[in-house]
């Protein structure tokens, strides 16, 4: 006999079901439980939850005999719910987005001031000056230094829990 099979057996004592039972609950024939039991067959997964809806007991531990209440292979601790973002993780991803167009943005304007050079006669100092870029780059500048002291703000604030989380 098999794991699973053995656990099929057991769950079906505890719950004092007979195969005659569980099978018309299944609406399979008695035989194929009885394999599955002696473990010459393996339920497939929609049967094995089906079952551990019969016998009152989780799939995890049909399939695999781990109890899915000890919190034992779950993404998350059996404790509670997954906690939200707190502010320096919010406050990383605002940092990082405007670092990312504040940079990004400088780039494309110094590229496409350059590729407007081609056809100018003026030098690229002289085009960029000239043309009112320079506001723009500005621009992009301020946002990616917004960026980058949000970023060590929320650097600052993580740290602050983790050492908060070694004092206690």
């Amino acid at each position: 006999m098999n794991k699973i099979g053995e656990r099929i057996k057991k769950a079906g004592e505890a719950k004092k079901l007979s195969l005659e039972k569980v099978a018309k609950k299944l609406k399979i024939e008695q035989k194929l439980l009885e394999d599955w039991e002696s473990g010459a067959l393996e339920p497939d997964t929609k049967s094995a939850n089906k079952l551990s809806n019969i016998f009152g007991v989780s799939s995890d531990y049909l399939i695999f005999g781990v109890d899915n209440a000890s919190g034992i292979h779950t993404m998350f601790p059996s404790k509670g719910k997954p906690q939200p973002a707190g502010a320096d993780a919010i406050l990383s991803l605002v940092s990082a987005l405007l670092l990312f167009i504040g940079i990004g943005g400088l780039i494309m304007l110094i590229v496409m001031t350059g590729s407007r050079l081609v056809t100018a006669d003026a030098g690229f100092w002289e085009f960029f000056f000239l043309s009112g870029t320079v506001y723009s780059a500005l621009g992009f500048i301020i946002i990616a230094v917004i960026g980058a002291v949000a970023g060590l703000i929320a650097l600052m604030i993580s740290a602050k829990k983790k050492g908060k989380g070694k004092r206690k």
